[in-house]
């Protein structure tokens, strides 16, 4: 019996198949990135603290979706 590719695949797709959760960095975390970030590429204060804003906000937002 001749097999085709796709029913190989299908048949090993198992051996490939893993759970990944993948979590969201707590806010003291989030600042330490900000901040050497602000350090290598000369970010002015302002735009780091904007972005900050934003990702409190992004994060509001999964929270509540996951309520």
């Amino acid at each position: 019996m001749v097999r085709s590719m796709a029913d190989n695949i299908e048949a090993q797709k198992d051996r490939f198949l893993m759970h990944v959760e993948i979590g969201y960095v707590d806010m003291e975390s989030e600042l330490k990135a900000l901040k050497l970030l602000q350090e290598e590429c000369s970010l002015p204060q302002a735009l780091a603290f904007e972005a900050q804003k934003e990702v409190a906000k992004v994060k509001k937002t999964i929270n509540r979706a996951r309520a």
